[in-house]
C-alpha cells in the first residue's frame, strides 16, 4: 500500500491519501464529513450573526467537538451501510 499527500491548502497541512483509491468512491464515503462540515458552516454563520465578527479557534473547537462523537455501535452500523450503498462498479480487490 502507498500513499501520497494531497490538499494542504489555505495554509492547512496536506492529508496523507491511499494511492490508486478512485475520487468517486472517497466522495460516496465522505458522507458522514460532508455533512459535520455543512453544519460546521452553519453554525460559524450564526455565530457571527449573534455576535458581530468570527469565532476564535478556540470556539470554533468547542462546536465541532459537540455532538459530533459516534456511538461505538453505530461503527457496525456504518460498516454494513457502507458495503451496500458504494457505486456500481467498484468492488473491493480480492485478498
Amino acid at each position: 500500500m502507498a500513499f501520497e499527500e494531497r490538499g494542504g491548502l489555505d495554509g492547512k497541512r496536506p492529508i496523507r491519501e491511499v494511492v490508486g483509491v478512485d475520487e468517486r468512491l472517497m466522495t460516496e464515503f465522505s458522507q458522514r464529513r460532508n455533512a459535520i462540515e455543512d453544519r460546521f458552516d452553519d453554525l460559524r454563520a450564526q455565530y457571527r450573526l449573534e455576535h458581530g465578527h468570527e469565532p476564535s479557534k478556540a470556539t470554533q473547537h468547542q462546536a465541532g467537538a459537540a455532538g459530533h462523537a459516534r456511538h461505538p455501535r453505530a461503527q457496525g452500523r456504518a460498516w454494513r451501510a457502507w458495503g451496500r450503498s458504494g457505486p456500481s462498479g467498484f468492488h473491493a480487490p480480492p485478498r
